[in-house]
């Protein structure tokens, strides 16, 4: 029995929904000519159709510089043909292919002005990515027009993209969780087409013939079957004149004949299969049905998803994690097209066996389905899958990614209702999906089991055989691959921000609260992007392997304790004023505000008025330089304090009473120490920045200092030393820090040893006193970054902080360097193989002058250009391959600022590396830079300061934090591409024959013997 697949076109109803919605909402979103755009008054959004069918959703987000632009392709996996799975990813490398051919200068303008491409494939979308400074609009349509224009694909091109798709699938099989999604994915689905990763069979691509992918490119990757969505800094009625002149061109063409597909049958029993592989976790991973995202049952079970919970809370995380019975348990509901997944994933050590994982995720699901949670639970499911829903929309990439991935499931109006749909659920609609979907004949259920397990493979009567497939070849470790990359070559965009300061460290024994933006996948191949929207984005591997989709909803746990109260409205006592407002010194940005309270905090508003989110970032002077120079690791013990108890509010119940407010542990109030700096961050809706901030202040003015906490406090601080003592490139960064610097300046880093045992010996008195130098209203600056006014932003930030009193007495300090030249360090160590270099100057160059943008445009000519960097050149630095890592950190210090060249590398590899090094160094000397060469670099710095530093509302909010924190002001990134392009070239060369010297800089070796006599000195006419 077949089933007509449904029409990828229809896109004229959901439009006339969600017009209907913009009565509602006063939101101007609806489907309108190409003409009405200019007639019309300012829109933030508009929706169009051209001629040929393509669909335009344009959103105007002013508050960043910066511009995203997604090519949506109404198909996936989903539609590869029967017997060639795979073709639709085949075709997404061919296209990346076909951009590097024809359209080559336009790939490399755009990595040459600091923009990103990312692409990927999933089961019902196919997606090409770009984020660009907001001046390159012209060159992101260029490139997405290049992907629609009509082709024909040669064998040599099929088979070049198959033989990258099938490399990848190789790899893949030695990832364990990806093996075990596999595996169950095939057992969740029997005919239907999402039984198959959308990276497809291997088999099958490597008989891909070019007229099959031809003619699934003709038929597929037209028009009238694409969706473009442009966010960012634009005006919609000239962004629309632009997209008809490029892709509005583009000649319509014939679409898909219609496409049957196999009926998956009703499942009526569990399936399992088991494996085996060399690892020490036992692995689970259930399957269960779920619903389409059309389908009325969706966001119930959105919130089923938020009711199970995540890798750190929930009600799986308190059933089987907090019981020991597992290391991690979460959830995750794939909203999609067709019927998909909710999976539940744990990991557990090998001595506990298949049997009891099971029986303790049956447990939960009893109560689930039985009603064993109360109201308030409820409550804190809803709002927790609210404010994931709603984090989704902080600046332009994700705001895109939202609309693009709703309307790809043709239900765009429900971007905008799947808000009120969640709020909506009642306990009646939990408990009627949980009994639909969370029962034990509707789930396939797969076994990872570890080398040393004691589990065991075992048949009942009532259920089918299972299958067991032993895999030797799996590596234990968990690797984060990149699965279905399509890269551009040598010019793939580097996904970190080169210019970060670095004065954050995470030192505490908790998971880091915020993740690298790195992609994650299961499902969806391809370039993989971060999932920019928590129901908008491709489906995500968990950290625990289970199939997660768009995760729609955040997932903390639902505990029934009672949290204590935070007073979040003012004291009896008349809290002070706030002075006016006052404009920064650069004031060039109108949403920028300042506040200076009367009792001396620095308040900044970034106003985003398309965010629903505020980060607030903060940060106090009073990082590890303000330590006594007898008593280090005061400052690393007080930030440990602060990520405690205070004395008003535990730390279970602060953690609780946010969880209620919807917040996952990631957005959750967070503390980290730095060099000059303890910084903290944490993400709310504005509803409830009055009860964030009031526990801000608990956690900073008042924390716990009896006995219990100072220990713990202690162990923390003390735990991440002994971690991170053993790391021989912290060892060789501290040991040439230690050489650029004088004894006596502050910013002098002191050994683990000495540090660890003036850690131990701290007592309440030792930081009663720290607190009461350096700790101060004065010393302290908050941000916040959102839809907020900032006149109730100073009124809230008074209410919450107003009270809290104190005059600090913190000293100048300076980074004062070795006035004895040092040129090379030894640090011998046992491996024969592998060798650390760290090299490094200190240099005169206060980031708040004109001789900081000169360093930087410096670093990027040496390391930072994807392009034209002289130590990542392939031309210049012959010997480099996968075996070598140089990367270079810019670290500001008072006044002075020290620049630092990270070199990883094998011992054969020394004297080739080594020697072009010091080679590029000559170079640079001599010839500096030239003018094409400082002009590429100034467009990429440029762009990366955009697209990477102030593309949401969280990433500005941290960089003014990081702005004021060194003494710039708050608008300064926002200003450093003029600065950069103001920068002349004659001052760059100057700057590098007199300050950057890089012929002087110190090397520290960490090898054998033999590597330290292989390296030389990095002076001028030394060997």
């Amino acid at each position: 029995m077949t089933l007509k697949k449904n029409s990828r076109l229809r896109f004229s109803a959901p439009f006339k929904r969600l017009m209907t919605l913009v009565l509602v909402t006063c939101l101007s979103l609806g489907f309108l000519s190409p003409a009405a755009v200019g007639q019309s008054a300012p829109k933030t959004i508009n929706a169009v159709k051209l001629a040929n069918g393509l669909r335009v959703i344009l959103i105007e987000e002013p508050a960043f510089p910066m511009i995203s632009s997604q090519l949506w392709l109404h198909v996936g996996s989903f539609d590869d043909p029967a017997g060639a799975s795979g073709t639709c990813h085949v075709i997404e490398h061919l296209l990346a292919e076909t951009m590097k051919a024809n359209g080559a200068s336009l790939a490399r303008r755009l990595i040459g002005s600091g923009g990103r491409y990312d692409a990927f494939t999933s089961d019902d979308f196919t997606v090409f990515l770009e984020n660009l400074p907001s001046s390159q609009l012209e060159l992101a349509l260029s490139l997405q027009a290049e992907r629609l224009k009509d082709r024909n694909f040669s064998a040599q091109a099929v088979d070049v993209a198959a033989k990258q798709v099938a490399l990848e699938i190789e790899a893949s099989h030695s990832n364990p969780d990806r093996t075990l999604l596999r595996e169950v994915r095939a057992l969740r689905f029997t005919r239907h087409p999402y039984k198959n990763l959308p990276s497809g069979i291997e088999e099958e691509i490597k008989s891909l013939n070019p007229q099959i992918a031809t003619d699934f490119f003709k038929e597929h990757f037209i028009p009238s079957n694409a969706t473009l969505v442009l966010s960012g800094d634009l005006k919609a009625n000239q962004a629309l004149k632009l997209v008809e002149q490029y892709l509005g061109s583009i000649p319509a063409r014939k679409g898909m004949s219609p496409n049957l597909i196999p009926y998956e049958p009703i499942q009526t029993g569990e399936r399992r299969v088991y494996l085996k592989y060399g690892g020490k976790k036992n692995k689970l991973l259930i399957a269960f049905q779920a619903p389409a995202a059309t389908d009325p049952s969706a966001a119930p079970t959105a919130v089923l998803e938020s009711l199970l919970g995540n890798s750190t809370c929930g009600l799986l995380h308190d059933l089987a994690v907090n019981t020991k019975v597992c290391d991690s348990a979460s959830a995750s509901y794939e909203l999609r097209k067709n019927p998909g997944v909710l999976s539940i994933a744990c990991e557990a050590p090998a001595n506990v066996s298949s049997t009891k994982m099971l029986s303790t995720v049956e447990e939960v699901c009893d109560k689930i389905r039985e009603g064993s949670f109360d109201d308030a639970a409820l409550a804190e499911a809803r709002k927790r899958a609210v404010f994931s829903f709603l984090k989704n929309k902080i600046g332009p990439y994700k705001t895109g990614f939202q609309l693009g991935f709703f309307d790809s499931l043709e239900k765009l109006d429900q971007a905008e209702l799947w808000q009120r749909q969640l709020e909506s659920v009642s306990k009646q609609d939990v408990l009627r999906v949980a009994a639909s979907y969370l029962v034990s004949s509707k789930r396939s259920v797969g076994f990872m089991l570890g080398q040393t397990s004691a589990s065991s493979v075992q048949k009942t009567a009532c259920r089918p055989a299972p299958r067991v497939v032993s895999v030797s070849n799996l590596k234990p470790d968990r690797q984060q691959m990149h699965f279905c990359r399509s890269a551009l070559g040598n010019m793939q965009i580097a996904a970190y921000d080169p210019y970060l300061d670095g004065s954050r460290t995470d030192s505490t024994d908790e998971p880091q609260d915020e993740a690298p933006e790195a992609p994650a996948e299961d499902s969806s191949t391809g370039t993989s992007v971060p999932p920019a929207a928590g129901s908008a984005g491709p489906s995500t591997t968990t950290s625990s392997g289970a199939p997660g989709s768009t995760t729609v909803n955040g997932t903390p746990s639902v505990k029934q304790t009672q949290p204590q109260q935070v007073t979040t409205e003012p004291d009896t006592v008349a809290a002070p004023q706030a002075e006016a407002p006052r404009a920064p010194a650069s004031a060039t940005r109108s949403n920028i505000s300042e506040f200076i309270l009367i009792n001396g905090i620095r308040l900044i508003v970034f106003k985003a008025d398309s965010s629903p989110v505020v980060r607030i970032s903060g940060a106090v002077r009073a990082g590890h330089v303000y330590d006594p120079i007898n008593k280090p690791g005061l400052s690393d013990t007080t930030v440990a304090l602060m990520n405690g108890s205070s004395a008003k509010i535990s730390k279970e119940n602060s953690a609780r009473m946010q969880a209620q407010n919807g917040l996952d542990r990631a957005d959750q109030i967070r503390f980290f120490e730095g060099r000059e700096q303890i910084s903290f961050h944490t993400s709310c809706l504005v509803q409830d920045l009055a009860t964030q901030l009031k526990l801000i202040s608990h956690h900073l003015t008042d924390p716990a200092l009896d006995d219990a906490s100072l220990s713990a406090a202690r162990n923390t601080v003390a735990g991440t030393i002994k971690r991170r003592q053993n790391t021989v490139q912290d060892r060789a960064n501290r040991l040439l820090l230690q050489n650029l610097l004088s004894d006596k300046s502050q910013f002098n880093p002191p050994s683990p040893h000495e540090l660890l045992a003036s850690v131990l010996k701290i007592t309440a008195d030792d930081i009663n006193q720290f607190r009461g130098t350096n700790i101060a209203p004065s010393t302290t600056t908050i941000v916040l970054s959102g839809n907020i006014d900032p006149q109730d932003a100073n009124r809230l930030v008074t209410s919450a902080l107003g009270q809290w009193q104190g005059k600090a007495k913190t000293p100048a300090v300076s980074a004062q360097a070795n006035k004895r030249l040092v040129t090379k360090v030894n640090l011998p160590s046992e491996d024969n193989v592998k060798v650390e270099l760290a090299l490094g100057r200190l240099l005169p160059t206060p980031v708040s002058k004109p001789e900081y943008a000169r360093l930087i445009l410096t670093d990027c000519a040496l390391l930072k250009h994807p392009l034209y960097a002289r130590l990542t050149n392939p031309k210049k630095m012959p010997d480099l391959d996968d075996s070598v890592s140089i990367q270079s950190i810019l670290m500001p210090m008072a006044q002075q600022c020290a620049w630092i060249l990270d070199v990883n590398l094998t011992e054969a590899k020394l004297p080739g590396i080594t020697g072009a090094i010091k080679q590029q160094f000559r170079e640079l000397l001599t010839t500096g830079l030239s003018n094409s060469e400082l002009s590429e670099m100034k467009r990429f710095i440029s762009g990366q300061v955009c697209v990477n530093r102030l593309n949401d509302v969280i990433h500005s909010a941290d960089s003014i934090i990081d702005a004021v924190s060194t003494d710039r002001e708050p608008d300064y990134w926002f200003n450093l591409p003029s600065a950069i392009e103001a920068t002349a070239l004659g001052d760059v060369n100057q700057f590098i024959k007199n300050e950057f010297q890089p012929d002087k800089a110190c090397v520290v070796v960490a090898g054998s013997k033999k590597a330290i006599k292989l390296v030389p000195s990095f002076r001028r006419g030394k060997d």
